[in-house]
C-alpha cells in the first residue's frame, strides 16, 4: 500500500533537489561576481580560496535549508494525489526509453560476440550494463503512477520483460567483475560495482518473482547497502586496502623481496609485469590509504617526516627503490592501436663523453620534415622512422655518415611494456648509442608513440635529445 504517496513523495524530493541546485548555482555566481567586482574595481584583495569558502558556505547553509524546506509534510495528501506532469512522461517515454533500447541492442550484440569468440567480457562492459540498468529502472519508476491507465498498458508488459532480459546481462556483469578482481584484486570502484551487481541481481529476481513488486524495495535496499559498505571491516575502503596489500605481498614473496616479514632488495631481475603490478599497488596505497599496513615490512619509516604524524607518505618511486626495483608509472592501458611511452624528465641525463646536444627534436611520419641540420651536422630519418642517419662533412673533407638502427630498442620496449601507456620511465631505458671512428651519438627519447599493426608495432612519432661528438677527421 501507499505506493502512490511514496512515488509523489520522491517526485517532490527530486524536483526540490533540481530547483535547489539551480538556486545554489545562481546565488554562488552572483556573490562570486560581487567578490570579483570588489577585487577588480575597488582594489580589495580577494584571495582565491575565498571563492571556495563561499561555495561551501552556500552549500552547507542555503542549499541544505532550501532543500529541507521543500520536503512534503502531509503524506496522506500525497497518497490521494492524481496529478502527473506530462513532461515526466515525455522525458521517460521518448528520451530515456529509446536510450534503454540502444543499450540493449549494444549489450546483446556484445554478448553474442563473446559467445561466438568464446572470450571473456571486458571490464568496461560493466559500466555499460550498470548504465543500462539505471536508465531502465529510472524510466519505469518515472512511469509508475500511470502504468494502470488503459493507454499505458505497455508499461507493465515492458517492465516485466525488462527484468527478464536483465538476467543474462547481470551474469555477464558479474563474470566481468570476477575476472577483473581475480587479476587485479578489489579496489573501491570494483567493490561498489560488485555490490551494485549483486543488488541488481536481487532486484531482478524480486521484480520477476514478487507479487507486490513494491517500488520501495529499490531505495530501501540501496540505502541499506550504502550504510553497510561505508564503514567497518566489511566496508569498501577496508576490503580494498586489504585486497591490494595481499596482492602486493604475493608479488613480493614470489620475487624473494619479502622474506620473513621484511623487505630486502630484489636478488634477481623482476619480470616486467610484476614490476608494473607492484608499482601500481604502491601508487594506489600512496594515493588512497597510505602505507600503514605495509610499514611493518620496512625498517625505515615510509613517511616523509617521522617527527610529526599525519604527514604525506614517501613517493612510490622511493618505496619501490627500497625493494630494489624501478618504479613504472602506468598511465593507462592502450584502448586503441596507439601506445605512448615517455621518460622521467625530472632527473639528469649522462652527457659525459659528448661535446654537443640538440634538444627536443621531433620526428614524425610527416614526409616534409625528415631532414634536419645543425651547424654543419646533418641528420635524417627514414620513412619508417626506425633509422636515423647522421652525416658530418668537415671543411675540405669527405662526408662521413653513421646510421643508427632504432628497431631493436623499439622491439625491446614493446616486449617489456606491451599495450600499456607508461610515463616516467628511466631515461637510460629510452636511450640508444652508436659510434664509429669519426662520430659518437647518443639519443635520449622523451616520448615515443607506437601504432600496433597486427602482431608488430611501428613508430609514428617521437621526440629526442641528441648528443654527439665529432672526432678530428
Amino acid at each position: 500500500g501507499e505506493q502512490n504517496g511514496f512515488w509523489h513523495y520522491n517526485k517532490s524530493l527530486l524536483l526540490r533537489l533540481f530547483t535547489t541546485s539551480i538556486y545554489t548555482v545562481v546565488l554562488y555566481a552572483g556573490l562570486a561576481l560581487a567578490l570579483a567586482a570588489l577585487d577588480n574595481l575597488f582594489g580589495m584583495i580577494v584571495p582565491g580560496k575565498r571563492y571556495a569558502e563561499l561555495w561551501f558556505i552556500i552549500l552547507g547553509l542555503f542549499t541544505t535549508w532550501s532543500f529541507l524546506a521543500g520536503i512534503p509534510e502531509n503524506l496522506d495528501e500525497l497518497e490521494a494525489a492524481t496529478d502527473y506532469p506530462k513532461g515526466i512522461k515525455i522525458f521517460a517515454q521518448y528520451l530515456l526509453f529509446p536510450l534503454v533500447l540502444v543499450y540493449l541492442v549494444i549489450l546483446y550484440a556484445y554478448m553474442a560476440k563473446i559467445l561466438i569468440s568464446w572470450d571473456w567480457p571486458q571490464g568496461w562492459v560493466g559500466s555499460l550494463i550498470l548504465g543500462f540498468a539505471t536508465t531502465g529502472i529510472f524510466s519505469f519508476l518515472l512511469l509508475y503512477p500511470i502504468r494502470d491507465r488503459a493507454e499505458n498498458i505497455w508499461i507493465k508488459k515492458t517492465s516485466r520483460w525488462f527484468y527478464i532480459v536483465m538476467i543474462p546481462l547481470v551474469v555477464m556483469l558479474l563474470l566481468a567483475l570476477w575476472r577483473r578482481v581475480s587479476e587485479y584484486g578489489i579496489t573501491e570502484a570494483r567493490y561498489i560495482a560488485i555490490i551494485l551487481g549483486l543488488w541488481l541481481g536481487g532486484i531482478v529476481i524480486y521484480f520477476i518473482m514478487s507479487r507486490t513488486k513494491s517500488i520501495k524495495a529499490i531505495p530501501v535496499s540501496l540505502c541499506i547497502l550504502a550504510m553497510i559498505s561505508s564503514f567497518g571491516p566489511w566496508g569498501a575502503f577496508s576490503i580494498s586496502e586489504k585486497s591490494q596489500v595481499n596482492r602486493l605481498e604475493d608479488f613480493l614473496r614470489r620475487n624473494t623481496i619479502l622474506m620473513d616479514g621484511r623487505i630486502q632488495k630484489a636478488p634477481a631481475e623482476v619480470p616486467s609485469n610484476d614490476v608494473r603490478q607492484i608499482s601500481s599497488i604502491i601508487a594506489y596505497l600512496h594515493d588512497i590509504h597510505g602505507y600503514d599496513l605495509i610499514q611493518p615490512w620496512f625498517q625505515e619509516s615510509l613517511k616523509e617526516d617521522t617527527s610529526r604524524t599525519g604527514l604525506k607518505y614517501k613517493n612510490p618511486e622511493v618505496v619501490t627503490g627500497m625493494m630494489g626495483i624501478e618504479y613504472v608509472n602506468v598511465w593507462s592501458r592502450a584502448t586503441g592501436n596507439d601506445i605512448w611511452l615517455s621518460s622521467n624528465q625530472s632527473g639528469m641525463i649522462n652527457v659525459s663523453g659528448y661535446d654537443q646536444m640538440i634538444r627536443n627534436q621531433l620526428f614524425n611520419i610527416n614526409p616534409d620534415k625528415r631532414i634536419y641540420s645543425d651547424q654543419g651536422f646533418q641528420y635524417r630519418v627514414n620513412s619508417t622512422l626506425d633509422t636515423i642517419t647522421f652525416v658530418v662533412t668537415p671543411e675540405g673533407g669527405e662526408a662521413d655518415s653513421l646510421s643508427v638502427d632504432l628497431q631493436p630498442l623499439f622491439t625491446q620496449l614493446y616486449t617489456e611494456y606491451q599495450d600499456i601507456n607508461v610515463n616516467k620511465i628511466t631515461p637510460e631505458k629510452l636511450m640508444v648509442t652508436a659510434a664509429d671512428k669519426n662520430l659518437s651519438i647518443k639519443i635520449y627519447f622523451h616520448r615515443i608513440k607506437f601504432r600496433k599493426e597486427e602482431d608488430r608495432i611501428k613508430p609514428v612519432e617521437y621526440s629526442t635529445d641528441i648528443l654527439y661528438k665529432i672526432e678530428k677527421m
